[in-house]
């Protein structure tokens, strides 16, 4: 299931775009673990000026208890196979969790523990390999 997070902001599914809430769903059915995917932004929250969020194109969400079900890198490779648009990265969140956007395939980020939003290549080097070993 897809759910929206009860500790933030309610998830809008009524601005959400339908093509997102296919790919979601899509995504959900093709997860190699058994988990349920909580969203928690999809137009609401502070994003920048011309994000996919404000677009009904882009939400922030994590899944649940995939910690104790899948490594995380074994996760964000799912997501790079899978996934049909921008992904970004929260290693540093309560529930470690992703952007997913509908927007251009390619787009990679993560957010280190300052806030700061960096290219993929320093999140692989800096936990993926940590948590490969």
């Amino acid at each position: 299931m897809i759910y929206g997070n009860k500790y933030s902001y309610s998830v809008d599914y009524w601005a959400l775009r339908l093509e997102l809430i296919k790919e979601l769903t899509m995504l959900r059915n093709k997860l190699p673990i058994d988990t349920d995917i909580i969203l928690h932004y999809g137009v609401e929250g502070e994003h920048s000026e011309y994000s996919f969020h404000y677009k009904g194109m882009a939400v922030d969400l994590h899944f649940e208890r995939y910690k104790q079900l899948i490594k995380t890198n074994e996760l964000f490779d799912f997501l790079v196979k899978e996934w049909i648009g921008g992904i970004g990265v929260y290693p540093h969140w309560n529930a470690p969790g992703f952007h997913l956007d509908i927007g251009p395939v390619g787009r990679m980020w993560y957010q280190n523990e300052k806030g700061e939003y960096l290219g993929i290549s320093n999140y692989i080097q800096h936990y993926v390999n940590k948590e490969a070993i």
